[in-house]
């Protein structure tokens, strides 16, 4: 018998942590995925059945809600937790409302979530009589199919057409989501990975900075047995491919460059007719704008120094700053003398200051 298989989708890692590991207390032969973000679900779904979704509302790009609309057109039958810790009415209106198995606001009652998935656990040998409704989830399964063989397919030939070693879609944090070819050495090396995904990220960064609409950028690292070519494919998503270094020469790795913005169109088309970008989520999004007060920062900054000076000027009498300067005046002069200075007289007879 298949294991019960969950899906957790959180852009918090803390999150999904707790929730995974209150599920495994009910049954530890669970299957639990957990990803930060709605595409890397999609990918999760078109390639494997799942059994209950338990979705934050609130995700860098697809949203809970928009993730539950699609998935629940490829299977009618996968069940759906919205959680959420957003305090607005309206948002909260919209989880009531969404027709989603059950909700949960944040912190998370667990005691009552964990009661949900037992639910769930009891009812999973459960088969819908409909047969209208088994004949859609086998429609959706074999479209699932499709896409997923698409993207198996696109890889596949990426990889002979650059003559690769191995082709990568990984996620913002290194995870693979899907391949062809062996997975390269590199990927048992945290440090390498940590690294290249700090790196991935910056990218992201600058792309944006520049005014781009999202990431556009490719990325080369030579090494000594394999080198690397890395590109943003949308927003959250990365083309990794492993080349060995000995079949490769300078000219093909210049002319393999240039190729790399057309394939990674190419993916993109095909991530979006699987549903994992849109046009809706393909854009970077646009930083919140910073109202200042109507009282500038120069002018608070004015105001605290005033106050400092005024505090000085009651500590420090007149006569306690003639008492300083006499003071510096009374030192001898061996005490005052540097050999890397000269005197004022000194200086003026050589040019360096201007006549009185």
């Amino acid at each position: 018998m298949q294991a019960f298989r969950v899906l957790i989708i959180d852009d918090q890692r803390d999150v999904r942590r707790v929730l995974r590991d209150g599920i495994l207390t009910l049954d530890a032969s669970i299957d639990i995925i957990d990803v930060p973000s709605g595409e890397e679900a999609i990918l999760v779904i078109s390639r494997q059945p799942i059994d209950l979704i338990i979705v934050d509302i609130r995700l860098p790009g697809i949203s809970g809600l928009e993730l539950m609309e699609r998935a629940q057109i490829r299977n009618p039958n996968m069940k759906f937790v919205l959680i959420t810790g957003m305090d607005n009415q309206k948002v909260r209106d919209q989880v009531a409302s969404s027709g989603a198995d059950a909700y949960f606001f944040k912190p998370i009652n667990i005691s009552e979530f964990l009661d949900y998935v037992q639910s769930c656990l009891s009812s999973s040998e459960l088969v819908p009589s409909d047969s209208e409704e088994e004949n859609v989830s086998e429609e959706a399964d074999e479209e699932s199919d499709i896409y997923t063989r698409g993207l198996s397919d696109h890889l596949s030939s990426l990889r002979q057409e650059m003559d690769a070693v191995c082709v990568l879609l990984i996620d913002e944090h290194g995870q693979i989501m899907a391949q062809a070819g062996n997975l390269p050495e590199v990927y048992g090396d945290e440090g390498f990975i940590a690294s290249l995904m700090a790196t991935f990220s910056f990218a992201s960064k600058v792309s944006y900075s520049l005014g781009s609409d999202q990431p556009q950028d490719m990325l080369f690292f030579a090494g000594q047995r394999k080198s690397y070519f890395l590109a943003h494919v949308g927003p959250s998503l990365g083309l990794l491919l492993a080349i060995e270094v000995s079949s490769w020469d300078d000219e093909q790795t210049w002319s393999s460059m240039r190729s790399i913005p057309d394939k990674v169109r190419d993916l993109l088309s095909v991530l979006t007719s699987m549903g994992v970008y849109s046009e809706s989520n393909l854009e970077l999004p646009v930083p919140e704008t910073v109202v200042l007060e109507e009282e500038s920062s120069t002018e608070v900054a004015l105001t605290e120094l005033d106050a400092i000076f005024k505090q000085t000027q009651k500590k420090i009498k007149p006569e306690d700053v003639d008492a300083f300067w006499d003071s510096i005046a009374a030192e001898e002069p061996d005490e005052l003398t540097r050999t890397d200075a000269i005197s004022y007289d000194q200086a003026r007879q050589l040019g360096l200051a201007p006549e009185e």
